[in-house]
């Protein structure tokens, strides 16, 4: 099969992945490249260089990434499941997979007419015109299966849809809860909220702001009080993804414990302006 010119990118998957999101730029801008290597692989979605796994010191070449970049960077992709190994090391995205395994799908569907439903149906139409004794019993017979058979596709197809459309929003509320770092209590009230309210329309906004949490929480300063995490289900109501915070929304330490002693450090302005004292409390 000749190698398509390009492959299908859908930004509203790209940033409603948490588990992508979370990654750092340079680990983004490593998974998009990655992703061009393997579309141009001989083996659709695998990383391979003239058909055999490439190693490190070769992608680190394809990427143009130092070694310490390069390693941290693919770590983290490994780690959050952006990216996977088979059993012989060889790096491979899933997603571009089951992409190229429907469209082959499709492919084989249209080479027979279009749509597999419709061509096993006219298939088994065919079976089922074998001549009979009675002509009429059999045109009556066989139209009355076939509008049975027509109205059961219609009521599977329109099942299948509305199944699809929960996995769906299930797995970007999965997707959300498995990147959320503060306490996991109340997931299923969590999960009837976002449902109830359609967040998997605002997901990307929610991953977004998710991200910029745990970031500002991890890029603390030494020494700062950080609050913690709030309960999920207050986080989702109050739609916290939309805060900005920035450093002036850290905290400051008010106490120092050592031993037996609390030295709580007070400010008294109307008795030393301008200056700071401990006081010692048992």
């Amino acid at each position: 099969m000749a190698k398509l010119p390009a492959f299908q990118f859908y930004p509203g998957d790209w940033l409603s992945n948490t588990r992508l999101q979370v990654c750092s730029m340079a680990a983004q801008g490593l998974f998009i490249t990655l992703m061009c290597y393997m579309h141009q692989s001989d083996r659709y979605g695998y990383l391979l260089v003239n058909g055999a796994k490439p190693d490190r010191k070769q992608m680190m070449k394809l990427t143009r990434m130092n070694p310490k970049s390069f390693t941290h960077a693919l770590s983290e992709l490994l780690g959050s499941g952006v990216i996977k190994e088979d059993e012989n090391g060889v790096l491979y995205c899933r997603r571009m997979i089951e992409d190229q395994r429907l469209r082959e799908i499709r492919k084989e569907a249209g080479s027979k007419g279009g749509n597999p439903v419709l061509v096993k149906q006219t298939v088994n139409q065919q079976l089922n015109r074998n001549p009979t004794p009675s002509v009429s019993s059999s045109v009556s017979s066989s139209s009355s299966t076939s509008g049975k058979d027509e109205n059961k596709e219609q009521t599977l197809c329109v099942r299948a849809a509305t199944e699809k459309k929960g996995r769906t929003a299930c797995a970007l509320f999965d997707s959300f809860w498995s990147v959320w770092q503060g306490k996991k209590v109340e997931r299923k009230k969590c999960l009837d909220h976002w449902q109830r309210h359609r967040l998997d329309d605002r997901a990307a906004d929610i991953t977004a702001g998710l991200a910029r949490e745990v970031a500002w929480r991890a890029n603390a300063p030494p020494g700062t009080f950080v609050p913690q995490w709030k309960h999920p289900i207050r986080w989702l109501r109050g739609e916290c993804w939309n805060d900005q915070l920035t450093e002036a929304d850290y905290g400051h330490q008010d106490y120092r414990t050592s031993g037996r002693h609390h030295q709580f450090f007070t400010e008294r302005a109307e008795d030393d302006p301008g200056r700071a004292r401990f006081e010692t409390i048992e």
